[in-house]
């Protein structure tokens, strides 16, 4: 189970790069689908285990500043932005928390690594090719 566990997690680390390539109006992007099952299937790895590795104190100072962010909702001018971008701290401290679990050895680190560059590349030809196509995109 590890290993499957540990390949969601680097497929999750593999489509962070051009995440936005496929959205899905009711889902949001490939990105989060991905993530979504690399957690999930991190989360059960880690109850079928039955172990957790003890939190350092990067973990506690994520956690203070996501509770941070949540208690400025109290004192924003948008509370609908505050909310979201909340919402998306949340999970950045939940993936922080699962690469901990899962990519506990340097190799596993650097396996992680390797996937975010690898997907960087589907980038890099994406762009070389529209760039070769003419095709012209504004941001």
């Amino acid at each position: 189970m590890s290993k499957i566990a540990f390949f969601a997690l680097w497929a999750f680390a593999f489509v962070i790069p051009f995440e936005l390539f496929i959205r899905w109006e009711e889902f949001g992007t490939m990105g989060r689908l991905v993530g979504v099952i690399a957690f999930g299937v991190g989360l059960v790895h880690i109850v079928l285990s039955g172990r957790l590795r003890p939190l350092g104190l990067f973990h506690v100072l994520t956690l203070f500043f996501v509770l941070w962010a949540g208690l400025s909702a109290f004192w924003t001018l948008d509370v609908a932005e505050t909310k979201e971008r909340v919402w998306t701290y949340t999970q950045l401290a939940f993936m922080v928390w699962l690469i901990w679990e899962l990519a506990p050895t340097r190799d596993r680190q650097l396996d992680l690594l390797q996937a975010y560059v690898l997907g960087c590349y589907v980038s890099v030809l994406d762009t070389m090719m529209k760039f070769m196509a003419g095709i012209e995109q504004q941001t």
